[in-house]
C-alpha cells in the first residue's frame, strides 16, 4: 500500500516538473519574440525618422535653391543653414591652403637643396631651373598666405604658422626686407595675444634679430635682446 502511494506520488512530481519546463519554455520563447517585434519596431522606426529628416533637408535645400518656400521656411532657418554651409566651406578652403602650403614649402626646400648640388656640379642651368622654380614658389606662397589672411584674418594660429613659415623662405631666398616686415607682424600679433614673456613671442624676437643683425642694423637687432 505505502509502495504504491509512492510510486503515484512520483509519478505525480515528474508530471508537474514537466509541465513547469514546458510552461517557462513557453514563456521564454514569447519574451524572445516580443524582445525582436520591440527591436523590429524600433530600427523601423529610427529608419523612418532618419528618412523623414533627410526628405526634409532636401526640401528646404530644394526651397531655398529655387527661391520659393519664402513663406513657409523661417529666415532664422535660412540664415542657420547659408551660415553652416559658409562655415563648411571656409574650413575646408582653409585645410586645403594649409596642404598646398606645406607642399610648395617642402618643393621650394627641394629646390633650393637642387640648386646647391646643381652649382657645385658645374651643371649652371640646371640650377638656373631652379631658382626659376623657386621663385614660382615664392609667389604661389604668398598668394597662399594673402587668402588665409583675408578668410581667417591675420591674428588666426594657423595664419601666423604660416606667415612664419613664408618668412622663413624669403630669409633662405634673401629676401631679407620681406621676410622682416612678416616677422614684424607675428611678433606683433604675438606679443599682444600671448604677452611679450611667452615663448613663443621671444622666438620670433630672437628670429627677427638675426634677421635684422644680417641687415646691418645693430641697433634695431639689439633692442630686441
Amino acid at each position: 500500500m505505502i509502495q504504491a502511494v509512492c510510486t503515484c506520488l512520483l509519478h505525480t512530481h515528474i508530471a508537474l516538473d514537466q509541465h513547469y519546463h514546458t510552461l517557462a519554455h513557453a514563456y521564454m520563447r514569447t519574451n524572445t519574440l516580443q524582445a525582436g517585434a520591440r527591436a523590429h519596431t524600433h530600427t523601423h522606426t529610427c529608419v523612418f525618422v532618419q528618412a523623414s529628416l533627410e526628405s526634409d533637408r532636401v526640401r528646404i535645400l530644394a526651397e531655398i535653391e529655387a527661391d520659393v518656400g519664402h513663406k513657409q521656411l523661417s529666415l532664422s532657418i535660412k540664415e542657420a543653414l547659408v551660415s553652416s554651409a559658409d562655415r563648411e566651406a571656409t574650413e575646408a578652403l582653409a585645410k586645403m591652403r594649409q596642404a598646398y602650403a606645406e607642399a610648395a614649402l617642402a618643393a621650394e626646400d627641394a629646390c633650393a637643396n637642387a640648386v646647391i648640388v646643381a652649382e657645385a656640379a658645374g651643371a649652371h642651368e640646371k640650377a638656373r631651373a631652379h631658382r626659376a622654380a623657386r621663385r614660382k614658389l615664392r609667389r604661389v606662397l604668398l598668394k597662399l598666405l594673402e587668402q588665409q589672411s583675408s578668410q581667417q584674418g591675420p591674428e588666426h594660429p594657423d595664419t601666423l604658422t604660416l606667415m612664419a613659415d613664408v618668412a622663413w623662405m624669403l630669409n633662405g631666398q634673401m629676401k631679407y626686407k620681406e621676410a622682416e616686415g612678416l616677422q614684424r607682424q607675428i611678433l606683433e600679433q604675438k606679443s599682444r595675444l600671448q604677452g611679450t614673456e611667452h615663448p613663443d613671442t621671444l622666438d620670433i624676437m630672437e628670429i627677427l634679430a638675426d634677421n635684422l643683425y644680417g641687415q646691418s642694423k645693430m641697433g634695431e637687432a639689439e633692442s630686441l635682446q
